[in-house]
């Protein structure tokens, strides 16, 4: 339904409170009729604003004085890839310890010791910064996802290496430092996808050499061939992870000459899909026998079995 033109333009585009909509003369009964919507206790949007995930983080800043985006709410406003499997059923929010925290259904309310540097403003909406988010999702995600996330954080140019190493030495004694410093040891800007990343992470920590992320591959005249997602250039193998995009068949026509012509001039090409992930150990099997057959000499007699926390988050959140 359109919104009455009687009503004042700060009420017309952005969440607000009750308050605020008094301030303006329009009292909260008028709040609740048709032409807004209740997203929070005493917070409301014009019902011509689409409401989306967004919309909702910046009313709950709303309910919080001097509250920043957290955790999950912080990741989502970065785009950090996230498992679906994550909880993000509320609105996380920061406040430093003393700070009164507001009791609302949809959120939560977390209070941190917040360093200097720690909460910034991106579009106008109070977040805790990349490398701060990435400290406090540590506990949440396991090395594989939390791998995946500094990736294309620092891919993306919102956090450096350096930045994140920093943060996780700061961070000493703080739950899931120790997965965090993990993550940064094993981050690879150059990887394109988060599946790709999980998949890599598991090969290194099964004890498999670190392969290159995303490069060129020449035949003996250096000449272009193909690009490869994990590349073990002195073995001639390439590790692929297809998603749905390879199910296409115009994009599963070129994968196929892709890999014909790496086949044609001696590399050995391996594909996973999201299904393979399921049974990791096999992947990391497959990988460890190719290498192998090609000339490498493993350290181990055996993969090594992957720990719990590799793959599996090894905490809900709250």
């Amino acid at each position: 339904m359109p919104v009455r033109l009687e009503f004042p333009p700060e009420l017309l585009a952005e969440p607000f409170t009750g308050s605020y909509a008094e301030s303006l003369g329009v009292p909260r009964r008028r709040l609740n009729g048709q032409a807004f919507a209740r997203l929070f206790r005493d917070v409301y949007v014009s019902a011509a604003v689409q409401v989306d995930e967004a919309t909702r983080r910046r009313a709950a800043i709303l309910l919080v004085p001097g509250a920043a985006l957290s955790h999950t709410s912080a990741a989502e406003h970065w785009r950090f890839p996230l498992p679906l499997s994550l909880h993000r059923d509320v609105v996380h929010l920061a406040v430093g310890f003393g700070a009164q925290a507001a009791h609302v259904r949809g959120l939560r309310v977390h209070e941190l010791r917040l360093g200097s540097g720690d909460v910034v403003t991106d579009g106008g909406v109070a977040v805790l910064s990349p490398s701060r988010t990435m400290l406090d999702l540590a506990p949440w995600l396991s090395l594989a996802d939390l791998t995946a996330a500094t990736d294309w954080a620092v891919r993306q140019g919102l956090v450096t290496k350096a930045e994140l190493a920093e943060s996780a030495y700061q961070a000493k004694g703080h739950r899931g430092v120790r997965r965090l410093r993990g993550a940064v040891g094993l981050c690879d800007p150059g990887a394109e996808s988060p599946q790709e990343s999980r998949l890599r992470v598991v090969l290194v920590c099964a004890g498999l050499p670190r392969p290159e992320c995303n490069v060129d591959i020449d035949d003996a005249r250096e000449q272009f061939i193909a690009r490869g997602d994990l590349v073990y250039r002195e073995h001639k193998v390439v590790v692929e992870y297809d998603g749905a995009v390879h199910l296409e068949d115009a994009q599963r026509i070129r994968d196929a000459a892709r890999r014909n012509d790496l086949i044609a001039v001696g590399w050995t090409v391996l594909t996973f899909t999201s299904e393979s992930m399921r049974a990791p150990d096999d992947a990391v099997r497959t990988v460890w026998d190719a290498l192998v057959s090609r000339g490498w000499n493993p350290p181990t007699p055996a993969p090594t079995p992957l720990e719990s926390g590799v793959i599996k988050p090894p905490k809900r959140p709250r």
